[in-house]
């Protein structure tokens, strides 16, 4: 299993080039539109608790596209440099997620005390230094809306190894594949041992999800598998896997597949092989979408002006609406759910467009500063 020779680019099209294969730098817009419909799951499910929109699985497509990308840009460095930065990639990833979160927790802390609103510092802890996910486990009920914050926590425990184990292995693509694919069985592996060895409680009381849907432990699937096909889109025999799942019948296969794991009601399931079938079946799904020529009308639509903006926005939206999710449920319990979440759209994008072009946007040339 060689590496693409540089030059190589990948897929070729015709009339409308798919990205290539070998891992660049470049902006690939189609993500962002992935990441628009992928937030819309995400907004909708936290109107609409309890109801039939897959909330999780928009978060599954969040990790899946992370793994992808992160490692694709480390993949691009590795083979213009050498290596890897490790400083640089830390205070980048930093400066890309940090200031906004941190601006959102002191808003809303500032916001409850002014209202006279109980505030329990440790949730003010918990989420500035990446362990809300945890800290939910044992203690459910939070007095900030920052509940959703749990899938950030598992991405930057994972980014905090991740570099240091990219940097170890990378100079031999099979066995970072290798290792990230074991990674990923072993995950699935843990969550069956809880679910159905120690047969961990699937209902827990109050406001809360089972410990398999917090735990960075046993989440990290979503991620390795975006990683995994990043690492094996850069070797020969790697490619050439990849080129076989390049069809319409692969992909409206994975996307069937991927319908009918949203069916099951049973717990155990849900917890348990639901996450890996979803990701493996994102896997071939994302691939015919950047790789393949013959999927150009689901990149022109990904790619369309208003998704690839709700794209960028994605993070800052992602902060913001819960809180405000959960004050307009409230406020508006009478209307439909539909209606509840397209009068939230408007306070929600105004918020994400504020935390974007006044605190994400500014950094972006602090953080261009420490590029390899």
């Amino acid at each position: 299993m060689t590496a693409i020779p540089a030059g190589t680019a990948g897929l070729p099209g015709k009339s409308y080039e798919a990205y290539p294969a070998r891992a660049d730098r470049k902006y690939i817009p189609a993500l962002d539109g992935m990441r628009a419909f992928s937030i819309a799951l995400v907004v909708t499910s936290h109107f609409w608790v309890g109801g039939p929109v897959p909330g999780g699985f928009g978060v599954t497509v969040f990790f899946f596209i992370s793994g992808f990308l992160i490692t694709r840009l480390l993949l691009a460095e590795m083979a213009e440099t050498g290596t890897v930065n490790i400083a640089s990639f830390y205070v980048r990833r930093f400066l890309r997620l940090y200031p906004a979160l941190a601006v959102l927790v002191v808003v809303l802390s500032a916001l409850y005390l002014a209202l006279g609103r109980g505030l329990n510092p440790m949730e003010v802890v918990a989420a500035l230094f990446y362990f809300i996910n945890y800290y939910i486990i044992v203690h459910p009920p939070l007095d900030l809306p920052i509940r959703m914050l749990w899938s950030l926590a598992i991405e930057e425990h994972y980014y905090i190894f991740f570099p240091i184990f990219f940097l170890l292995f990378a100079r031999s693509l099979p066995r970072l594949i290798g290792i990230l694919a074991l990674a990923a069985v072993a995950v699935l592996v843990w969550r069956l041992v809880l679910v159905y060895a120690i047969k961990i409680d699937l209902r827990p009381p109050g406001p809360a999800l089972p410990y398999t849907y917090y735990a960075t432990e046993c989440r990290l699937d979503g991620i390795l598998y975006g990683a995994i096909l990043a690492a094996l889109s850069q070797t020969k025999s790697g490619l050439n896997f990849v080129r076989r799942l390049l069809n319409w019948p692969v992909f409206c296969a994975a996307t069937l597949v991927l319908l009918v794991s949203m069916l099951p009601r049973d717990m155990a399931f849900q917890e348990s092989w639901r996450y890996a079938i979803q990701s493996a079946m994102l896997f071939p799904m994302l691939a015919c979408c950047i790789f393949s020529e013959q999927f150009r009308i689901l990149r022109q639509i990904l790619e369309q002006p208003f998704l690839v903006w709700i794209g960028k926005l994605s993070y800052s939206i992602y902060l913001w609406h819960f809180g405000i999710a959960r004050v307009l449920h409230k406020e508006l319990a009478d209307l439909p759910i539909l209606a509840q979440v397209a009068i939230g759209l408007v306070p929600i994008l105004v918020a994400a467009s504020l935390s974007y072009y006044l605190i994400e946007r500014p950094v972006l040339s602090l953080r261009a500063k420490w590029r390899s």
